[in-house]
Order: structure tokens, then C-alpha cells, then sequence
């Protein structure tokens, strides 16, 4: 016989997360935030544990790290001198006295709660792609392939920089299709075209062009598509003209980094083949001046 459930973990839209002791009338809350770099996909989701009088304040009484994606706990912090393992303990430690808290916890957790959880992540995952903040304080992260860094033409998907991105999705008699965009990064380009993909049950079926602020398309036939993908997508052209421009500030970052650690290695190569020489001595180049009226001015 199952050991009953003396969890019950409890998720209302647009409303704080809530935890639920058995016998206890008062419940948990849960502040959710996701792992804040927006190029990775780590599933890594930071659960603040609350009480009901503290739930609206920055104040919590624990925290919990947790992988959504391999449903394991990470790490934990009781902040409010045990109270939750004291409590947790006083519910669970006589059954299962070889677990911490956080374990207890986790243990507790129902596949549905585990996919409410992974979709709280990936709500929060992408507002913080959305944030330019963040974007500058995790520059530099993203790393372009040596292909892309030697072709500036070659197109990207936003996917592959950010992979937790929103997919874009439309529905026609009854199959779904994926749309994958490749946009151009090159800072130059003042195109707006992108290579449109479009899948269904992961078999590419056709690609096409297509310019998001005059409408053209290169395949007529696919018109459906677009038409599609602009009514279950509120401000597409928008939406695809974000994801461009960003792709080309993230390339642009890349290309400077580049080109800034080129000129640092042949500054410091430029300085070991400079010999030491006094100010008054003759300058090294054989003009006949000294050092100082010389290049020691243009080297300064």
C-alpha cells in the first residue's frame, strides 16, 4: 500500500504557488525564478519558500534550487533557524528519517507538479531573454562557430543562441507544424529576410523566403503559412524584427571581442620587440636623434 501523500502542492493561474502540509490550515508559498543567463539550458529553477505573512516581501524562510529537467534537488538553505526542517522533519522524519528536507520535498513531488514547475522556468526563461540587461551581463557567453565568425551571410537560427527561446508553432487540419527562422547577422545587411522552415513531426517538409515588413515571399504556395503563423502570433513582423537585431548585436559583440584580442596580442608582441633604451641614448631606428626627440614621442 502507497504511503499517502502529506503534500499537496498546489498552482493557480496568475496566483502565488502554494504547498500544503496535511493538518495544517495555514500553507507555503514559493517564489520562482529561473537561472538568470539567458544563452544556457540548464533547467536550474530557485524556489523561495514563503509564509503567509511574509508572502508579498523579498523576506523568505528557505530556499530550494531545483533541476526541472532532471527533477532533482541541487541544493538548499534553511534561513529561519530550521523551521522547515524542523517542521518537515516533525511530518516525515519518523517514516523516512534518512532524508533531508529539500529531499523530502522533492521526494513529494508529482510528475504534474514537475511539469508545472518546468513550465514556470521556461515562463520566466523568457521574459529574462527579453531583458537587455541581462543580455550585457552575461555578454560574451555565446560563442559563434568558427563558420559563422569567417561568414558573415551564413544565417542563425535564435534558437541556437538562445535556447529556451519561445518556439513558434501554427496548426492546419489538424497537424501542427514548427517554424524555425534563419536570420541574417550581419551588422552591414539592412535586409529583412529570413529563411522560414517549416516542420512537421521533426521532418522538414519546405523552406522559403520571407520579408517580415513588406510581406513578399518567394513561394506563393506557402502564403498559408505566413497568414497562419501572423494570426496565432500577435505583432510577427515585430517579434521577427527583435530577434534580428539582436542576433546582429550578439555577432557584433562576438566580432569585437575578436578584434580587441587580436590588437592586445600584437600590442604586447609590438612591446617584447621595442628594446630598452635611455632617453638620451640615440634613437634605435638610426636616425641620428635622441631617443626622446624621437620615437620615444610616437611611442608614448
Amino acid at each position: 500500500m502507497d504511503t499517502p501523500n502529506l503534500l499537496k502542492f498546489d498552482i493557480e493561474k496568475d496566483e502565488t504557488p502554494r504547498i500544503h502540509f496535511e493538518g495544517q490550515k495555514e500553507p507555503y508559498y514559493f517564489r520562482l525564478n529561473a537561472c538568470d543567463n539567458p544563452y544556457c539550458a540548464c533547467g536550474e529553477l530557485n524556489i523561495n519558500i514563503l509564509t503567509q505573512k511574509n508572502k508579498n516581501s523579498s523576506k523568505s524562510i528557505g530556499k530550494i534550487r531545483v533541476n526541472v529537467k532532471t527533477q532533482k534537488v541541487c541544493d538548499s538553505i534553511d534561513l529561519e533557524e530550521n523551521s522547515i526542517t524542523s517542521k518537515w522533519k516533525q511530518l516525515f522524519g519518523a517514516k523516512q528519517p534518512q532524508y533531508k528536507w529539500d529531499q523530502l520535498f522533492a521526494s513529494k513531488l508529482t510528475q504534474a507538479d514537475w511539469q508545472l514547475l518546468y513550465e514556470f522556468y521556461l515562463a520566466d526563461k523568457r521574459i529574462i531573454i527579453k531583458s537587455s540587461d541581462l543580455h550585457k551581463k552575461y555578454k560574451g557567453t555565446y560563442e559563434f562557430s568558427e563558420q559563422h565568425i569567417a561568414s558573415p551571410e551564413l544565417r542563425i537560427t535564435f534558437e541556437e543562441i538562445f535556447p529556451e527561446c519561445e518556439p513558434f508553432f501554427i496548426e492546419k487540419n489538424d497537424k501542427v507544424y514548427y517554424i524555425i527562422a534563419e536570420y541574417c547577422k550581419d551588422m552591414d545587411c539592412k535586409c529583412n529576410d529570413i529563411n522560414v522552415v517549416l516542420k512537421n513531426e521533426d521532418q522538414e517538409l519546405r523552406d522559403f523566403e520571407y520579408n517580415y515588413v513588406t510581406g513578399e515571399i518567394s513561394d506563393t504556395s506557402y502564403q498559408w503559412v505566413i497568414d497562419e503563423w501572423e494570426e496565432e502570433y500577435e505583432e510577427l513582423s515585430d517579434r521577427l524584427l527583435f530577434r534580428n537585431n539582436v542576433i546582429k548585436v550578439e555577432y557584433g559583440r562576438s566580432l569585437l571581442a575578436l578584434h580587441t584580442a587580436e590588437v592586445a596580442k600584437y600590442s604586447n608582441l609590438v612591446k617584447q620587440e621595442i628594446p630598452k633604451i635611455g632617453r638620451n641614448e640615440p634613437c634605435f631606428c638610426g636616425s641620428g636623434k635622441k631617443y626622446k626627440k624621437c620615437c620615444m614621442k610616437k611611442l608614448n
